[in-house]
């Protein structure tokens, strides 16, 4: 959005995503800005099922949304982490993030806009 319509432009489209995902996360969650158009959605005690749905519904709402004509999308980079793991201390949030990240550049490879899981 940058790079063809100005900043201003971006930053509302990074606005409007941000508000999108507040939408449908709940309030124990958490959003946050990783880089650029990247983001991290932290969806605590959710299975794969529930992420992929909350997924789901924040990419129809974005597919929704234009911004300047141009429709927003995104892609997601998905892992699911059993309580038990967490409870033995088996992950940390660094390699949690990293995980998530390279399922989501597994993604981007592909095309914009679709969804993986980390396996």
């Amino acid at each position: 959005m940058n790079d063809n319509y100005g900043h201003q432009a971006g930053d509302k489209a990074l606005k409007k995503a941000a508000s999108i995902f507040k939408k449908f996360v709940r309030k124990t969650d958490i959003i946050g800005r990783w880089a650029g158009d990247e983001f991290v959605i932290g969806l605590i005690d959710a299975d794969e099922k529930n992420a992929i749905k909350i997924v789901e519904k924040i990419r129809d709402s974005l597919k929704k949304t234009k911004i300047r004509g141009q429709k927003l999308s995104a892609s997601f980079g998905i892992i699911t982490v059993s309580n038990e793991k967490i409870k033995r201390n088996l992950l940390n949030l660094n390699s949690l993030v990293k995980k998530a990240d390279k399922a989501m550049y597994e993604v981007k490879k592909k095309s914009k806009g679709f969804v993986a899981i980390y396996q």
